[in-house]
């Protein structure tokens, strides 16, 4: 992947399980419709279609933070929940992305212009390295 070389373009990284893990502490209920509610985040191309079913935050098997699935542009459009769920969750989401957009903004979102890489493997590596930094 070529990064544009004039100015600007930068990629941004905030440290999503330090959010999430102010959200539990702020709003218990929107961190666990967060975790229980389960979507589909669906990725399209030309050679294929790939759909995958995950909460938004990710519990491990002793019910702490692991992963966090988040991204408007890959979360499918069809929400399949009953209707009662809907607004509740479309809370919750809001609730998280204050922290991350408002909150966060200033003291922990990271700006950078990344080097030509192959990105294979590298969400994987971004998500290890955001996790050793909440430690």
């Amino acid at each position: 992947m070529k990064q544009h070389s004039a100015e600007g373009g930068e990629s941004i990284f905030s440290d999503g399980l330090k959010a999430a893990d102010l959200l539990r502490r702020r709003n218990p209920e929107a961190y666990r419709i967060l975790s229980e509610t389960v979507v589909a985040f669906r990725d399209v191309g030309p050679h294929y279609d790939k759909v995958n079913h995950s909460t938004f935050l990710v519990l491990d098997h002793r019910g702490r933070l692991a992963r966090v699935n988040w991204s408007h542009f890959a979360r499918d459009s069809v929400l399949d929940l009953p209707v009662e769920k809907v607004e509740p969750l479309y809370r919750a989401m809001r609730a998280y992305d204050d922290l991350v957009q408002k909150t966060f903004k200033v003291e922990y979102w990271n700006f950078f212009k990344k080097k030509p890489v192959n990105i294979s493997g590298e969400r994987r590596r971004v998500q290890n390295f955001l996790q050793a930094q909440s430690r």
